[in-house]
């Protein structure tokens, strides 16, 4: 028994035309030039969670910190901790121990291959921790971001984080509840 195929043809069906094809190419550019830029923000604000999540289990470990040493002076813990070369106030990947907070407090770590690294600045004022963080990206160094470990009142920020510079680096840091634009800590709230 032999089988047959039959092939099936449309009379009619020219195809399209040059004309149709400009106007689906100049829609789909279109479309692209508008969504391209809002995607590339997306895809900025979701790698720098990374940097905010670190940043909180940071700030919750200096004031787990603090609050383990009831009797140590206040301006004790400010010049333990701050930002720079030589001091304690620094987090990265595969850094000194001994320059890096970590010899402070030995369960605060980052991953190896972790994307940030971290200036943390802090003070206790009447009982009270107060600690900014500024997250830079390794790979992009112009790209970083802020956290308070109070939420701000700022509408620049969000909440505890301003991440607008990290998201567009052409953005410029802006001061938030504890947290000057520099990344230091404010001798006052900030808002």
């Amino acid at each position: 028994m032999k089988i047959r195929s039959k092939s099936v043809c449309f009379r009619g069906s020219q195809g399209w035309t040059l004309l149709e094809l400009m106007i689906v190419m100049a829609i789909i550019g279109l479309l692209a030039s508008v969504g391209l830029p809002n995607m590339m923000g997306y895809i900025y604000q979701a790698e720098s969670n990374e940097a905010v999540e670190m940043s909180a289990r940071i700030a919750k470990a200096i004031k787990a910190f603090v609050e383990g040493r009831p009797n140590t002076p206040e301006e004790d813990f400010k010049a333990l901790i701050a930002p720079g070369a030589g001091k304690k106030g620094n987090l990265e990947p595969n850094g000194t121990p001994a320059d890096q907070i970590t010899s402070l407090i030995p369960t605060l770590t980052i991953p190896v291959d972790a994307k940030f690294k971290y200036e943390i600045s802090m003070d206790v004022i009447n009982q009270a921790t107060h600690v900014c963080i500024k997250a830079v990206s390794i790979k992009n160094p112009e790209r970083e971001l802020l956290y308070s470990n109070e939420a701000s009142a700022s509408l620049t920020w969000e909440n505890n984080v301003f991440r607008a510079k990290y998201v567009d680096p052409t953005n410029v840091l802006l001061a938030g509840k504890w947290c000057n634009a520099d990344g230091t800590v404010a001798a006052s709230d900030q808002g």
